[in-house]
């Protein structure tokens, strides 16, 4: 199964009493090969669990409290999830053309959805199939389809740069320019039907005191901006925008939106944290993944990050337009041994879950999942968009190096009540029961406080990240790195 000159053999669960590297708050186990006959673990060097033993999921302990159900009711939900998606997805094959959104209400009644455009009824091959489930709805009477909302979301700052200035000024309050400056995130709300676009006042720019000024600019505006600064500048980029959008919109909140990587001391790799272990489609390199953004240099970094006390060279991927993401190989010839766990549960006697699977992003909508980072720890959250695109802040590069606008695949989730996430996660595995969803870009928070929730987070979506990096994620247990 594997090239016998580069890695290969599967290594069973043992334990090694002394590791060479100790294991990863992700997934990676860079322990000492078995030349010394020792016996390995590469879940956890703890005890294991006594005979007979449950380990809850955290997804349903979380998902439990989140929602005021029963563990055996989160579990019920959480398992119904994946069959809810196929479901909606083959009424939306169905209703392509009226599609506004789908989803799945986890408040009230467990109800997966479809919106469609107009008060028309749905078309009878979708009625037939929503008919046969009672946790399935289809609702009309929804004013943009999907591809309406997507296309003026797409074309938004490409609208705004060729619309010319709102006000007298070419730069300064008012302006496109201006608007085009503190916009941090644009993002389809499918469940409101709404193209959202979120605003930092404090990324303004002061109008200039003289014509002598560089750039037509003085000095940034302030370090934060207040509530009332904020409303009121929503009110005046609401204003502003009505002539170059056509879909119904909203300004919101979008302070404090930043990637999470740290370069304080604790690092796990580099300055973030450890994602899924991975091999390269050409050539079969093992290594891991993490988020783009961490020690980047853009598509021409080199640059290694040090995991373990182990340097992995760097093997492509940067903070790219479709995903934050980079492939760090493991040195062969080292011995060191690959796990395909990460980590799942804070503090129980097996700390480590096998991946068993990958999610794609067009099924995650709605869906309840977990991460872990090295600075929050572990915790989960609702994933509320599927096509949230960061900016502001946010730097996202072209092969030739050059800023572009983030795509809007990104996903987002709902910070709820117990969800985390903190300078130091960047990278970290997005996951749920042995299936991994993403890697973990940054959040939008008001402070870096770990015991504060922020107000979401967001993430690179697995298919994506495999499909930049030219890599897949293992599967198929642990290799030795001959």
């Amino acid at each position: 199964m594997f090239n016998s000159t580069n890695t290969t053999s599967r290594q069973p669960k043992r334990r090694l009493p002394k590791l060479a590297v100790a294991a990863t708050v992700a997934c990676l186990a860079v322990a000492s090969s078995v030349a010394h006959g020792a016996e390995t673990d590469s879940r956890t060097p703890q005890d294991p669990a006594p005979q007979g033993a449950e380990t809850v999921d955290v997804s349903v302990v979380s998902y439990a409290a989140e929602y005021s159900v029963s563990q055996q009711e989160a579990k019920r939900r959480l398992d119904r999830i994946q069959p809810i998606q196929g479901i909606l997805a083959e009424i939306r094959a169905h209703e392509a053309v009226r599609l506004a959104g789908w989803g799945i209400d986890h408040t009230g009644t467990f109800t997966g959805w479809v919106w469609l455009t107009g008060d028309a009824a749905p078309s009878p091959a979708a009625t037939n199939i929503a008919a046969e489930h009672s946790d399935v709805e289809i609702r009309t009477g929804a004013v943009h389809s999907l591809a309406a909302l997507l296309e003026a979301q797409q074309g938004f700052f490409d609208n705004l740069r060729g619309a010319g200035p709102v006000g007298r000024v070419t730069d300064g309050p008012g302006t496109v320019s201006e608007i085009e400056r503190i916009t941090t995130f644009t993002d389809v709300d499918m469940r409101d039907n709404v193209l959202e676009i979120g605003i930092d006042p404090a990324l303004a720019r002061k109008a200039p005191a003289s014509p002598l000024d560089p750039d037509g600019l003085t000095s940034i505006g302030p370090v934060g901006a207040t509530d009332e600064a904020l409303q009121t500048k929503i009110a005046q980029v609401t204003h502003y925008l009505k002539d170059h959008i056509n879909v119904k919109y909203t300004v919101t909140d979008g302070r404090g939106l930043a990637d999470e990587a740290s370069f304080s001391a604790g690092i796990r790799i580099g300055g973030c944290t450890a994602g899924f272990a991975a091999r390269k489609s050409v050539g079969g390199a093992y290594g891991i993944i993490t988020a783009g953004h961490c020690d980047d240099d853009g598509p021409n970094d080199t640059t290694p990050l040090t995991m373990n006390g182990v340097s992995l060279p760097h093997d492509f991927g940067w903070a790219s337009a479709s995903a934050d993401a980079q492939f760090h190989t493991i040195p062969t010839g080292s011995g060191h041994v690959l796990t395909d766990n990460y980590l799942c549960h804070a503090s129980r006697p097996i700390n480590y879950c096998d991946v068993t699977g990958t999610k794609a992003r067009n099924r995650m909508m709605n869906d309840f999942v977990c991460h872990t980072g090295k600075a929050s720890g572990v915790s989960c959250g609702n994933i509320s968009s599927i096509n949230f695109q960061p900016t502001g802040n946010i730097v996202c590069m072209s092969l030739s190096n050059r800023r572009v606008d983030c795509q809007n695949i990104f996903v987002k989730v709902d910070k709820g009540n117990l969800l985390r996430s903190c300078k130091g996660d960047s990278g970290g595995p997005w996951y749920r029961n042995g299936v991994a969803y993403g890697i973990h870009t940054g959040a939008l928070r008001a402070k870096n406080n770990c015991y504060t929730s922020p107000k979401y987070a967001f993430f690179s979506a697995i298919d994506e990240v495999m499909r930049f990096l030219g890599v897949r994620i293992i599967l198929n247990g642990d290799v030795t790195i001959r």
